[in-house]
Formats: C-alpha cells, sequence, structure tokens
C-alpha cells in the first residue's frame, strides 16, 4: 500500500479554456513525490466560478469530471503545438518504468473484451449515461498498479480522464462497486506525456470517424 503522503508541483507551462463556466487546465508540472526523484506529468484541473483553488477529487456529488470531446482535442492540440507532450518529459517519467506501456483500445475488443474492460474503468452507479458502446482506451503495464484512461460517450458529446489502481491510499479511492479488486483513484488525474500523446492520437481519429466506424491500432 502507498503510504499518504503529500505531493508539491512546480507548473512548468498550461493551457486553458473555459467550459461551462468552468475554467479547465491541462498543465505540465514538475512533481515531487516523497522518496522518489520528481517527474513530469500532465495535470487535468478545473476550477469553478468563486473557487480559489482547482477542484481536487475527481468524483463529486454531482458524479466524475467531464468535458466535451472537441474542447478536450482542442486543449491537447494547443498542448502539443506548445511542446508540453514532448518526449524530453516523457524520458524522465519513464525512469519510473520498469515495463513498457501497452494500450487497449476498445475498437480493436471483440464485445465480452469491451464489456469486460469496461466494467474495470466505470462504476457501477453514478456515472453519466456513456451509452452502449463507449470509446476508450487505457495505458497499462504488467506488474503496474495505476491505469490511465480515456473514455468518450458513444454520442461523442461527454469524455473523461481518469486513473484505476489496486493500490492506493484508502481515502484517496472510491470503490466501484463491482465487487473487483480495481478501484477509482479519486484525485483529479495525473497521466504521462507518454500516454496523453496517445489519448490526443487516438481521441482525434474517433471523433473523425463517422460513429462506430473508428478502427485503431491496438
Amino acid at each position: 500500500m502507498i503510504s499518504n503522503v503529500i505531493m508539491s508541483y512546480r507548473r512548468m507551462a498550461e493551457v486553458t479554456d473555459e467550459i461551462d463556466g468552468v475554467r479547465t487546465t491541462v498543465a505540465l508540472q514538475l512533481r515531487h513525490d516523497p522518496g522518489r526523484d520528481p517527474w513530469y506529468p500532465i495535470s487535468f484541473r478545473a476550477q469553478y466560478p468563486g473557487a480559489h483553488f482547482s477542484r481536487r477529487f475527481y468524483w463529486s456529488a454531482y458524479g466524475p469530471w467531464t468535458l466535451p470531446p472537441d474542447r478536450a482535442l482542442a486543449l491537447l492540440n494547443e498542448a502539443e503545438r506548445g511542446g508540453m507532450l514532448s518526449e524530453d518529459y516523457s524520458i524522465r517519467f519513464d525512469d519510473h518504468r520498469p515495463e513498457a506501456e501497452r494500450f487497449v483500445v476498445s475498437s480493436a475488443l471483440d464485445r465480452a473484451e469491451r464489456l469486460r474492460h469496461l466494467e474495470e474503468i466505470t462504476c457501477a452507479q453514478g456515472e453519466p449515461n456513456w451509452g452502449a458502446d463507449p470509446f476508450f482506451v487505457v495505458s497499462m503495464e504488467d506488474g503496474r498498479p495505476w491505469r490511465a484512461v480515456m473514455l468518450v460517450s458513444e454520442d461523442r458529446t461527454l469524455m473523461t480522464f481518469r486513473v484505476t489502481t489496486d493500490d492506493a491510499p484508502r481515502p484517496a479511492v472510491k470503490d466501484m462497486g463491482r465487487g473487483g479488486r480495481r478501484r477509482l483513484y479519486n484525485i483529479m488525474p495525473d497521466i504521462s506525456p507518454e500516454t496523453v500523446r496517445r489519448f490526443r492520437t487516438d481521441l482525434e481519429t474517433v471523433l473523425a470517424a463517422p460513429e462506430g466506424t473508428e478502427r485503431l491500432r491496438d
């Protein structure tokens, strides 16, 4: 079990957009965790009108943090143009990775596999309407507890980025209500630039494709 420690950040660059009155930020940060070398995540943050600080918890009384896919893609495109997704930042993050990253893409799976993975990345109750066949990409490493997720509704009107884990401080996780080991990491996500680059590419492809016809690499 990971100890319940406080991390600190130094913001290197950011792109922002106001979406439905919420200041939404994609930031490249230098993150310091006690007991390990600093590393560079891409952080997703949201600040509500009148609030002095960004939203801390991913899941609130109203459900998970979401945003429109087209606005998310615009932010990620701007981040890429600004060099925030550069491989230079992934190198430092990769120092902490003993295994190569692989991606599970819903459009490359048969129906049974899609349903199995969907149950591992969604909660049994309180989720928005993702539809019967949403698009998702899951970043996985064998033997590692953390999985970054991009989830897009079937009608392409809603999406989210989230992290699931089977090893996290109890106050920082939400039970997914499905009886499995995996739980939702209930802090606004920090995701590696390498993974966000992949998410950006797949999001661009799926939004450009006629609904239900996308075919992405596995």
